[in-house]
């Protein structure tokens, strides 16, 4: 993730700032963070939101803090998808992650499925989600 956001000028916490060990848990707590917001990072306020903005062309993460902090937390990239009101409550934006379970789309119930308590049917669980607008070149 911290690699396309590379690829796209935009900065989240990355190596070398951060070891790559319990990364997601450094970036979300990054996220939230004022260094972040200057950084052009805001918070969404639910997974509508994420997946709208995502469709708009924004790069959208969703990312979630493991409460315990010896254990990896994981941080995925929303993505552009006519996903439908019953399926968005129920499971949520559809993201593209690697990690154990690499996934080019996937609802984000099944990429976070090995986190207890990240995604809850109809936004709840620990998730937030973040967005930076793209300056997308114009005229390609």
């Amino acid at each position: 993730m911290a690699s396309v956001a590379k690829r796209l000028g935009i900065y989240v916490l990355r190596p070398p700032d951060h070891s790559a060990v319990l990364l997601a848990n450094a970036q979300m707590g990054w996220l939230g963070s004022a260094a972040a917001a200057g950084a052009g990072w805001r918070p969404l306020p639910d997974p509508a939101a994420a997946q709208t903005r995502a469709n708009q062309g924004d790069l959208v993460l969703a990312a979630f803090e493991n409460p315990d902090p010896d254990m990896p937390g994981h941080i995925a990239i929303v993505r552009p998808s006519d996903v439908d009101a019953t399926t968005l409550e129920e499971q949520g934006p559809f993201v593209t992650q690697a990690g154990g379970h690499n996934a080019l789309s996937t609802p984000l119930a099944r990429g976070f499925r090995n986190h207890r308590g990240a995604w809850l049917p109809g936004g709840g669980g620990s998730i937030r989600f973040f967005a930076h607008s793209i300056e997308w070149p114009q005229g390609r």
